[in-house]
């Protein structure tokens, strides 16, 4: 393979397929009872590396998974990670099972793909910082799924 060939293979692994795996968001590094297969946040671009949350706004979050067991508690809890120090959010009707926003529909069933909702307050008072946000939906037996997204507050 001639040098100008390897170039041409590294700038299209580089364009396509690192594009392709870029993302914000991860799932957690702990046993789910469910796999996620979608999450998107309304004005956040999911290809890149950092979701811009702008501030004095709503951030919508939906979250598509499929259940692997049965549940009938669904509620969420959410850390933001700043420095690496896990500080709890206060969610409005963490619990999905009651939100009637949620998407949710309790028991959850094993086999059934769900997308999950919430609407979250960016507060204009929020300083402008980045945060690794932790969004955990616990059940019964633990996890039914968590993620981090990697964002940052903008004005």
């Amino acid at each position: 393979m001639s040098l100008l060939q390897t170039l041409i293979l590294c700038i299209f692994i580089h364009c396509f397929v690192g594009k392709a795996t870029a993302s914000p968001w991860k799932p957690c590094s702990m046993q789910m009872a469910a796999k996620i297969s979608k999450v998107a946040v309304a004005g956040c671009n999911m290809d890149g590396a950092i979701c811009d949350l702008k501030r004095g706004s709503n951030a919508s979050l939906s979250v598509t998974f499929t259940q692997n067991t049965e549940e009938n508690k669904a509620v969420a809890k959410v850390h933001g990670l700043i420095a690496g120090v896990p500080i709890p959010y206060p969610v409005n009707n963490p619990d999905a099972c009651i939100y009637s926003k949620s998407g949710i529909n309790c028991p959850l069933k094993p086999g059934t793909q769900y997308v999950y909702h919430h609407l979250v307050p960016v507060k204009a008072a929020y300083p402008k910082i980045g945060v690794l946000v932790e969004w955990n939906l616990v059940g019964n037996e633990g996890s039914i799924f968590c993620l981090m997204l990697n964002a940052q507050i903008v004005d």
